[in-house]
């Protein structure tokens, strides 16, 4: 329910029902009764963002880009809490809304006119911002503002579930001091000890308003116990709007406003509720339910149902039952390893263009939660077969290391034969992950071992099959590992368990490590043009696609208006930047050749092509006036020059070869066919695929 409507109404009518106090008092309060070390006070980020940035500064969708605002009033904001001894802990959820992905992606402000205003006067009155990583900050605000944070070592928890569910699984687990919203629901929870309101907050006097179940429910005239009642009758996340439309309709006609809030109250106050929230007769119930459904097509049982399971849901704030685990008729381990594979693909699932072409409608915040539910959804197996590798990845960071080093989902595919519709529900693939270790870590005599497990992130793309040497691979796993912690935030115990565990880890872990590593890094981020050009060019120059497969992506339909093209586009994008990070920054050879005899050749390559396609992408990103065409010829000119230093030598051979600068105009003639670049750029990359086919330097017979 919306603190800030219901307020409005009260307030409307004359009703000042919560007070304004000043919260330091209450932090000090807090001290004498509840002595800890530090004062939290629990941020949801998303809800609190429009009252944070001032209309008249940035707005809260689309000023991302104003790193100046961003630090400035984010700085301003911790400061102000810190000064009185309260530390701030940012909650931000997983789902990003995919209406206004077009703005995002091209950064087209041109219809948001205070937009417009703010980067005028940013263009005139400009503030440098420190040379520190803040001048380059994502599209959306929220994204920008959790960059600052984590800049600043603050804490930011990113939720795997509903944000409010865990803020108030949160507070009540650890009496957390209190709770930054405009939500109602965190005060009818009675979740923290002191719920504030964002929209009234003053950081000049650090005043607001405290919300509170007790003044709430006297200015009512109802008892606390009946207030989550109350709350499922107006309407919540659980009773939807168009289960009670008709319902509210007709209370309506009695009167709006606080007439409307006063008869609906009236309703709950004949009902006795225990301390849970939950009316004690089931009849009281039922009755409700039969005038709620009153004109309407809905089933009075099931609305009945689902007014209990409302009330519940203030009182039970558990994760793992949010993904409905605890209704599977398994054993406590598979439930476990359910519980694991659940958590981790909700924490997966930011990557929405990913599970976007999975499913087969739009992802919404309660598939998730409804992932049993076979309706309209493709199985779990489908999804869990394709994030398996990010699977073992995301195990090593959580808290719940008993659980998950226990169990993990092997490439078997677990559950691929579908939902478990009966009971017992029977798992296959489940393994411990040291029997996992133990089978695909086998040094053989020569101190190596075989990559085996490098298989496809997707069913298009292909990955290294060469051999690495065992003292090498550990040095170079640490590279990873270091790589991977800088990126996610990883707690020290975890990388050091990381670490310790690197003499056992099998490639198979390595590349699921990373792909969590970007999945992760940059939750639900969209790309700018130059980051989309940048991607393509990258994804083309690592040229794992060979022909068979280039076709396959190529034969989806290209109308403009397809839903599948853009998905399987973005899917590419993205997975170009996983490839980036595996081929273009953390060691792996580019070169054609695994023999021993030309792996100096191979690794000499290697660095070749990172450090001068590093720069290229470096000074491409920093010079504004640089156009995609820059780029290309750039590239194409440092490729040609690595094929001529001899990184590339030919070999005697019946079949036929291509160069990498061949491999790499090929992949950016297969975005032009998907028109990907403008006309000007397509042009360019048809011209060149013309002169490189005819170069035996770059395609010829072996």
């Amino acid at each position: 329910m919306d603190l800030k409507q219901l307020e409005k109404i009260l307030e409307t009518n004359g009703s000042n029902v919560f007070q304004l106090v000043k919260i330091e008092d209450y932090r000090k309060s807090n001290e004498t009764s509840y002595p800890i070390k530090s004062v939290e006070l629990l941020v949801d980020l998303e809800s609190c963002l429009p009252y944070i940035f001032p209309g008249d500064m940035a707005d809260s969708k689309y000023g991302g880009e104003l790193s100046t605002v961003v630090v400035d009033t984010i700085e301003n904001f911790y400061s102000k809490f810190d000064a009185i001894g309260i530390q701030p802990i940012i909650f931000v959820g997983n789902y990003k809304q995919k209406f206004n992905r077009h703005d995002w992606t091209q950064r087209q402000y041109v219809a948001v006119d205070k937009v417009n205003k703010v980067m005028n006067l940013v263009r005139i009155n400009a503030k440098p911002v420190p040379n520190s990583g803040q001048g380059m900050m994502s599209a959306e605000l929220v994204h920008s503002v959790i960059s600052f944070c984590r800049l600043n070592d603050w804490t930011i928890v990113q939720s795997l579930t509903d944000t409010k569910t865990e803020m108030i699984t949160y507070a009540r687990k650890h009496n957390t001091f209190g709770i930054l919203g405009d939500d109602i629901d965190f005060c009818i929870a009675n979740a923290a000890r002191n719920y504030f309101s964002i929209e009234q907050l003053c950081l000049e006097t650090m005043t607001t308003r405290l919300y509170d179940a007790p003044s709430l429910a006297k200015h009512l005239q109802l008892d606390v116990n009946q207030l989550p009642l109350f709350a499922t009758l107006m309407g919540n996340d659980r009773m939807e709007k168009e289960i009670i439309k008709t319902f509210h309709d007709d209370i309506l006609k009695k009167g709006s406003g606080g007439a409307f809030v006063k008869n609906i109250a009236s309703l709950c106050k004949p009902v006795t509720c225990n301390a849970k929230g939950e009316p004690l007769d089931n009849i009281q119930v039922m009755n409700l339910s039969k005038q709620i459904t009153q004109g309407s097509l809905s089933c009075p049982t099931k609305v009945s149902n689902l007014i209990m399971d409302s009330i519940a849901s203030y009182e039970k704030y558990y994760v793992g039952e949010e993904f409905l685990t605890n209704r599977l008729d398994i054993t406590p381990e598979k439930r476990d390893m359910i519980n694991l594979a659940l958590t981790l693909y909700r924490q997966c699932w930011i990557t929405s263009d990913l599970l976007q072409l999975l499913f087969v409608r739009e992802m919404q915040m309660d598939t998730c939660m409804e992932m049993f539910n076979k309706d309209g959804i493709k199985p779990i197996g489908d999804v869990l077969a394709r994030l398996r590798k990010v699977l073992y990845g995301a195990a090593f960071n959580s808290d719940q290391n008993t659980v998950i080093s226990e169990y993990v989902i092997t490439s078997d595919k677990c559950l691929d034969k579908g939902v478990p519709t009966v009971t017992p529900a029977k798992l296959d693939s489940v393994q411990k992950l040291y029997d996992v270790w133990k089978t695909y870590f086998i040094p053989d005599n020569y101190g190596h071992t075989v990559c085996k497990a490098w298989e496809s992130l997707t069913e298009f793309v292909l990955m290294d099959n060469r051999k690495l040497f065992y003292k090498a691979s550990t040095q170079k796993m640490t590279y990873f590992v270091t790589l991977f912690a800088q990126s996610c935030d990883l707690k020290p115990c975890v990388v050091e368990k990381l670490i310790a565990s690197l003499p056992d880890l099998p490639p198979k872990v390595l590349v699921p490590i990373f792909a969590f590593l970007y999945l992760d890094h940059e939750p639900g981020a969209f790309l700018s043009t130059m980051e989309r050009h940048s991607v393509l060019f990258t994804f083309s120059l690592v040229s794992l696609l060979d022909s068979n497969q280039v076709k396959k992506f190529l034969n989806l339909n290209k109308k403009a208006e397809s839903v599948e093209l853009i998905r399987a586009t973005n899917l590419f994008m993205k997975t170009s930047q996983l490839i980036v990070n595996l081929n273009a920054l953390c060691g792996f050879s580019l070169g054609s050749n695994s023999t021993t005899h030309n792996l100096l050749n191979d690794l000499n390559c290697h660095n070749n092509w990172q450090g001068s396609i590093a720069q290229q992408f470096y000074h491409y990103f920093s010079e504004g006036n640089k156009q995609p065409l820059d780029l290309f010829n750039s590239l194409c000119s440092i490729l040609k020059h690595t094929v001529n230093s001899g990184f590339f030598p030919r070999r005697q051979s019946s079949f036929s070869h291509e160069s990498i600068l061949y491999k790499f105009v090929n992949m950016m003639n297969c975005w032009t066919q998907l028109e990907l670049f403008d006309e000007l750029m397509t042009k360019a990359v048809q011209d060149m695929l013309k002169t490189v086919s005819t170069d035996p330097d770059h395609k010829y017979k072996r």
